[in-house]
C-alpha cells in the first residue's frame, strides 16, 4: 500500500484512495503543529497516479522544495518528499501501490484488507467489512448489514473508526495472475456417521485442498444441505436456493445470532488464509429479511 514516513521519528502513514491532512479532526493524517491548517492538504490517487495538492493552506507545501500552489494537483514519486508548513513535518514518499480496505481509528490503529477487515479486532469480532460480488461494500453485525460509503465513521465497541474504500482503478488482471474467489470453487462436505466431524475440500484449485476440520464446518454444512434440498425443486429458481432465516438457523445449531456471526467469520478467515479471495461471500446475507445461505452453488455431501 502507498505510505509516507515522516523523517523526524520514522513514523509511518498509509494512504487511502484519499488521504487529509491537516489538524481538523475529520483529517485522515492529523498534524497538531499550529503552522498547520486545519485541512492542509490532500493526497489522492487518480487512475494509476497518486497526486498532491495544497488545499489554500497559509503556510503553504513543498514537494522536493518547490512549493505547491494551491489547488494544482503534482503528482508523487517513490523518493519524494513534502513538507506540510514545517520542517518538523517533512515526510517522504516511500510507496506508491495501490490502497487496500483501510480502517483507522482515531487512536491511530490500523487496520487493512485485501476485502476484508473484522473489528475491533480479528480474534473476537463485533463487526466486519468486506465487499459483496455487486462490488458493494457492507458492513456486518450479528443483526444484519448497512452499505458503506467512502470515509463513513462507523462505532464499534466504543471506539471510532474511519473506512477508506479503494476503488477499481487498479486494471484487470491477467487471468493466470486472477486469485481465487469464491465465485471459483466447488466444496466436498465429508461427514462421519454420527455427525460430530465434519470435512471441507475446496474443488476448483489446481488441486484440491482439504481444510482442517473446525466447529464452523457444521454451519456449513447445515447451509449447503439447505442449498441441495432447494436445487431439487424444480420450481424454485437458482437465486431462491438455500436462504434459511437466521432465527431458524439458530434454533436449528442450538446457537444465539451472536455465536452465528463469529462462527461464520472464522469460516471465512479459514478461507482467507487459503488463499481465497472474496472469502466472506462464503455466507450471502439478505439484510432486508435477516435470511443467509451459502455462498457456494456446487456442493457434495457424502459420509465418510
Amino acid at each position: 500500500m502507498a505510505e509516507l514516513v515522516r523523517d523526524r521519528d520514522s513514523a509511518s502513514f498509509l494512504l487511502g484512495e484519499v488521504t487529509l491532512i491537516g489538524r481538523d479532526a475529520s483529517c485522515d493524517l492529523i498534524l497538531t503543529d499550529p503552522r498547520i491548517s486545519q485541512i492542509h492538504a490532500r493526497v489522492l490517487r487518480q487512475g494509476p497516479t497518486w497526486t498532491l495538492e495544497d488545499l489554500a493552506s497559509r503556510n503553504g507545501t513543498t514537494l522536493n522544495g518547490s512549493p505547491v500552489q494551491t489547488h494544482r494537483s503534482q503528482s508523487l514519486s517513490i523518493g519524494d518528499t513534502l513538507v506540510f508548513a514545517s520542517e518538523k513535518e517533512r515526510w517522504r514518499v516511500v510507496d506508491l501501490t495501490p490502497p487496500q480496505l483501510l480502517v483507522r481509528a482515531r487512536d491511530g490503529t490500523t487496520l487493512t484488507g485485501r476485502d476484508y477487515v473484522s473489528l475491533p479486532e480479528p480474534a473476537s469480532p463485533d463487526a466486519t467489512i468486506y465487499r459483496l460480488p455487486t462490488g458493494r461494500w457492507v458492513l456486518e453485525r450479528p443483526d444484519g448489514t448497512h452499505a458503506l460509503q467512502d470515509r463513513e465513521i462507523v462505532v464499534v465497541r466504543g471506539r471510532t473508526w474511519r473506512v477508506s474504500i479503494p476503488g477499481t482503478t487498479q486494471g484487470t488482471l491477467e487471468e493466470q495472475e486472477r486469485p481465487l474467489s469464491i465465485v471459483d470453487l466447488s466444496i466436498a462436505f465429508t461427514v462421519s456417521s454420527d455427525e460430530e466431524h465434519v470435512e471441507l475440500t475446496l474443488h476448483g484449485m489446481r488441486q484440491p485442498v482439504a481444510l482442517k476440520p473446525r466447529a464452523h464446518n457444521y454451519l456449513l454444512l447445515t447451509l449447503a444441505r439447505a442449498r441441495l434440498a432447494d436445487q431439487a425443486r424444480p420450481d424454485l429458481s437458482s437465486a431462491e436456493h438455500g436462504w434459511l432465516y437466521q432465527d431458524d438457523l439458530c434454533r436449528m445449531l442450538a446457537m444465539d445470532s451472536n455465536a452465528i456471526y463469529l462462527q461464520i467469520h472464522r469460516a471465512r478467515r479459514q478461507l482467507e488464509k487459503a488463499g481465497i479471495v472474496q472469502s466472506a461471500d462464503i455466507v450471502e446475507r439478505r439484510a432486508s429479511s435477516r435470511q443467509l445461505r451459502l455462498g457456494v452453488a456446487a456442493v457434495t455431501v457424502q459420509r465418510s
